[in-house]
């Protein structure tokens, strides 16, 4: 079985124009959605770092990708030479390798100036154009825009089929949903459950540490 070692997570780079963006190194685990929805917040919470993802109460601060690198580890077992001739033993032994974390800038902030949206629009482009070695997508959702999901021209939907439509395996994660009323956030899980019964969904919430159990799971599982 794998496990990350979560405690060895550390910053490695931060790209703000395509062609800086290099092939991967490693596989990777990519954090997408709107601006504001709360990516650096759950990043720090799946990691349990303070301050690993920097957070800003300001729409539009992630403006580059960031990549964060942690290790993963691995028993594994091999056949060696036993005591006698003729004869083996299975030895267990640990292989290190190295998993990243791929924060996307966010997207949807109507005060970003118009080069400003064609460079992120770029730089997100680039990313998916490249070929990627990505284990899973995270989409972020801000719960309370949930609903919005039904219109095809929303923001969080267009993500939503596009990452359907490069067959891109991903979950949906709804952020915030301590903001939710218990009836809300019944609404809302009955509503996506009948209009996008796939991919599976997470419900976080940094106040209350809700689904950050789960999305380490799910990171364990896809590894």
């Amino acid at each position: 079985m794998t496990k990350i070692n979560y405690h060895s997570a550390k910053f490695i780079a931060s790209y703000g124009v395509r062609n800086q963006l290099p092939l991967s190194e490693n596989n990777e685990f990519v954090f997408c959605g709107r601006s504001n929805v709360g990516k650096s917040t759950l990043i720090n919470k799946v990691f349990n770092r303070k301050t690993l993802a920097r957070t800003s109460s300001t729409p539009g601060k992630t403006a580059t990708i960031n990549v964060y690198r942690c290790e993963s580890l691995e028993q594994a077992n091999s056949l060696e030479d036993g005591n006698s001739e003729n004869t083996f033993q299975q030895k267990s032994h640990t292989v290190q390798s190295n998993i990243d974390f791929i924060d996307l800038p966010g997207y949807g902030y109507a005060k970003t100036s118009k080069n400003e949206q064609r460079r992120l629009a770029e730089l997100l482009d680039g990313y998916f154009a490249k070929k990627r070695n990505i284990l899973s997508v995270f989409l972020l959702v801000d719960s309370r825009r949930a609903l919005s999901l039904k219109n095809e021209d929303n923001d969080d939907r267009i993500m939503f089929e596009f990452l359907k439509a490069k067959e891109i395996p991903f979950y949906v994660v709804f952020t915030k949903t301590d903001k939710l009323k218990k009836t809300e956030l019944e609404q809302m899980i009955c509503f996506l459950d009948e209009q996008f019964p796939s991919p599976k969904k997470i419900l976080f919430s940094a106040l209350k540490n809700t689904g950050i159990v789960d999305m380490q799971n799910v990171i364990a599982e896809a590894i």
